[in-house]
């Protein structure tokens, strides 16, 4: 099923980078988010962020970010994770441990 909704997402690559020139479109945005999603928590990289093109602006795109990060935690090297807490400072809540 993953398998499946990761090359229909790819399919839409055209539609996407179409989708991303004009001003964004918040409904649209919310359209196509959940698709996004699946793809940054399953998905290769590149997959993921050509799907994300036009979502930059969405209040949500932080976590698409978080979700990929989250999936290759144990290969992230610390220089991806301290860039992912630079760009997204106060995004995302956080648990620190005393």
């Amino acid at each position: 099923m993953l398998r499946h909704l990761l090359v229909s997402a790819l399919f839409l690559l055209p539609a996407a980078a179409a989708a991303a020139d004009p001003p964004a479109d918040p409904a649209a945005q919310r359209q196509r988010f959940p698709l996004v999603w699946e793809a940054a928590q399953h998905g290769p990289d590149a997959a993921w962020r050509a799907l994300a093109a036009g979502l930059e602006s969405y209040p949500l795109y932080p976590y698409l970010e978080f979700a990929a990060l989250k999936q290759r935690i144990g290969d992230a090297k610390r220089e991806d994770v301290d860039k992912f807490l630079a760009a997204w400072p106060g995004t995302l809540r956080t648990t620190r441990h005393a």
